[in-house]
């Protein structure tokens, strides 16, 4: 396997210093008089040689490998990694294909998270870090580069807690439902009535409507179709318009919903406790913060 280095210095205005980038590229010895259009930026022509091709890449934002062609001059950068099974791989003579081993990974390409990049012996380890209002989803936090040359499958970041979000409001619960999730919702009523979903696939477990008349609906929707429809008279979250705590706990059975610690209401709902996926807000309510747990 043939490697070679390359240096480029980059200005950067910030730290008013010069900083020096250093990028070490690896030729392909499989994937010879080959392209591909699979995700290309860009064809340069009038390159004269591969190191001036690998400058161009590494310019290039997004560019994370390239084609060359020595004797035609022309360069193809591309912004994603190929294996000598990509079915988008071409005969094209001349080609030589070249990519960085192990590529080092944008801090913040985890939303909600950061990634880390360390050396144990000979392998390049990566190690992803949610912030503390999210949690990691994946198998495992940390990954290791393979012998190819290329990072396995990695983890992310969801956040379990939203500081004043706006509305309409539609996100997923960023675990597996299970008895004892509960969610805690701060908000403040307005308008003539306000809406929450809590949804299960393409159905709702649970629609609640509360109105400024002091009736609350609760019912299910499921196929498109509203079933279940249970009302009753609360003042807890009108009368006047007003900031409420709200929680809503999950059994395997039932939802309970409290405002200010007081019971208002369990609905039994009808479908399997780990289909619950999701929190809607359509309308009505100014949120001020929203935490999903278990």
């Amino acid at each position: 396997m043939t490697v070679y280095h390359l240096l480029v210095l980059a200005y950067s205005a910030i730290q008013c210093c010069n900083a020096c980038l250093k990028v070490e590229f690896i030729v392909d010895n499989v994937i010879v008089d080959k392209i591909s259009n699979s995700a290309a930026q860009w064809t340069l022509s009038g390159i004269t040689t591969d190191e001036e091709c690998g400058i161009k890449c590494v310019q290039a934002t997004g560019c994370l490998s390239f084609f060359y062609n020595e004797a035609e001059g022309n360069c193809r950068l591309h912004s994603t990694m190929f294996k000598p099974s990509e079915s988008s791989l071409e005969a094209a003579p001349g080609y030589t294909y070249r990519k960085p081993f192990c590529p080092q990974l944008a801090k913040y390409i985890i939303p909600s998270g950061t990634t880390g990049v360390s050396s144990e012996g000979s392998v390049m380890v990566a190690r992803v870090s949610c912030e503390s209002d999210a949690i990691f989803i994946g198998t495992s936090e940390t990954v290791k580069c393979d012998a190819d040359g290329f990072w396995p499958q990695m983890g992310s970041c969801a956040l379990t807690r939203w500081s004043h979000p706006t509305v309409p409001f539609s996100e997923a619960i960023p675990f597996t439902t299970k008895a004892g999730t509960a969610i805690d919702i701060i908000g403040r009523s307005f308008g003539k009535e306000l809406q929450m979903e809590i949804g299960a696939g393409s159905d709702v477990a649970l629609y609640l409507m509360a109105s400024e008349d002091g009736i609350l609906d609760r019912a299910s929707i499921v196929s498109g179709n509203k079933e279940g429809l249970i009302s009753l008279s609360t003042s807890e979250f009108y009368k006047p318009a007003k900031e409420f705590k709200c929680n809503v706990k999950i059994s395997s059975t039932e939802f309970t919903l409290s405002v200010g610690g007081k019971v208002v209401f369990t609905y039994v709902h009808v479908v399997p406790v780990e289909s619950i996926d999701k929190l809607r807000f359509m309308n009505g309510i100014e949120l001020k913060e929203i935490h999903m747990y278990q």
